[in-house]
C-alpha cells in the first residue's frame, strides 16, 4: 500500500510541525515509504518551507481551523492533484499537532479510515484520516457540484465524510482507546510551572502501543497556558524524546507486537 501524506499547517503551528515530521521520518526509517506534502496557509504562512517535503500554499479561506464548504472543496482539489502526481493508494490527511506512530489502522477495503470524531458522530476525526486515492476525483466532483449541501461553516472532517458517503464510499472508524494498537490518544498536557515551559508529563508508557497521538486538542490544554500551540509542541517533543531514549519506546513495543502477531 502506497501513501502520500498531507500535513495542513500555518505560521502558528511551526513549532508543532517539527516533532510531527520527526515521527514521520522515523516511520520512513523503519521501512515505510511515502511522500510528505505540506499545505501551508498563504494568509498566515510558515516562516520557511520545511526541508524534504513538497511545499504547497493554499489561498482558500480556512475559517480559523479548516472549516467551511470552500475549505472542503479546496482540500479535495489538492488531494486530487497530489493523487494524480504521486499515484498512491491512499492520501493521509494529518494535523501537525498530531504524531503518527503506525499505519496499520488504514483499511485497504474502505474509502476512508480514521478515528471516530465522537461517540455520537459517525465521521473521522480531522486530526488524522486516510482517503483512498481512487475515490478522490468523485468526491471532489460531488463537492464542487453539490456544495450547497455542505454548510458554509461545516468542519472539514465532517464535510469530507459527507462527500465520501455521497459517492458510495464507506469508512473504517476506530474507537478511541479501542483494544489493541489501533487506537489514538488525546494527550492531557498537565499544568505548567511558573515558567510555562516544564510540563507535568503523562505516563508515556501508557501510550506506547497507540498508533496516533494528538496533542493540540483545546479541551486537553490547561486554560492557564498563554500560548497553547507552542505548549502543545513542547509536549510533543517531550514524547518524541522519550520514545527515542527509552528502552521500551513506542516504536520498539509496536515492532515487537508485529513480530508476535
Amino acid at each position: 500500500m502506497t501513501i502520500s501524506i498531507i500535513i495542513y499547517t500555518f505560521g502558528g503551528d511551526a513549532h508543532c510541525l517539527g516533532p510531527c515530521l520527526e515521527a514521520l521520518h522515523r516511520l520512513q526509517a523503519s521501512g515505510h515509504r511515502f511522500r510528505i506534502h505540506i499545505a501551508d496557509d498563504t494568509a498566515h504562512p510558515l516562516p520557511y518551507p520545511p526541508a524534504g517535503c513538497t511545499y504547497w500554499q493554499t489561498a482558500y479561506d480556512r475559517r480559523g481551523n479548516l472549516n467551511g464548504r470552500i475549505c472542503v472543496q479546496g482540500q479535495l482539489a489538492l488531494m486530487a492533484e497530489i493523487a494524480a502526481e504521486d499515484r498512491p493508494d491512499f492520501i493521509l490527511k494529518l494535523d501537525c499537532d498530531t504524531v503518527v506512530l503506525g499505519l496499520d489502522w488504514i483499511s485497504p477495503a474502505n474509502a476512508m479510515s480514521g478515528f471516530l470524531l465522537a461517540p455520537d458522530k459517525d465521521y473521522c476525526s480531522g486530526m488524522c484520516y486516510a482517503v483512498r486515492a481512487a475515490d478522490i476525483p468523485a468526491m471532489h466532483a460531488w463537492a464542487q457540484a453539490n456544495g450547497h449541501l455542505l454548510a458554509h461553516n461545516v468542519p472539514e472532517d465532517i464535510g469530507m465524510g459527507i462527500a465520501c458517503r455521497a459517492v458510495g464510499g464507506d469508512a473504517t472508524l476506530h474507537q478511541v482507546y479501542e483494544e489493541g494498537k489501533r487506537a489514538c490518544g488525546y494527550i492531557y498536557n498537565g499544568t505548567p510551572d511558573e515558567s510555562g515551559d516544564v510540563i507535568e508529563r503523562p505516563d508515556w508508557a501508557a501510550y506506547a502501543t497507540m498508533e496516533v497521538l494528538t496533542f493540540g486538542n483545546r479541551n486537553y490544554i490547561h486554560p492557564s497556558i498563554a500560548e497553547p500551540r507552542r505548549y502543545a509542541a513542547t509536549v510533543m517533543q517531550a514524547f518524541m524524546n522519550y520514545s527515542l531514549t527509552n528502552n521500551r519506546s513506542a516504536y520498539q513495543v509496536m515492532a515487537t507486537s508485529r513480530q508476535q502477531a
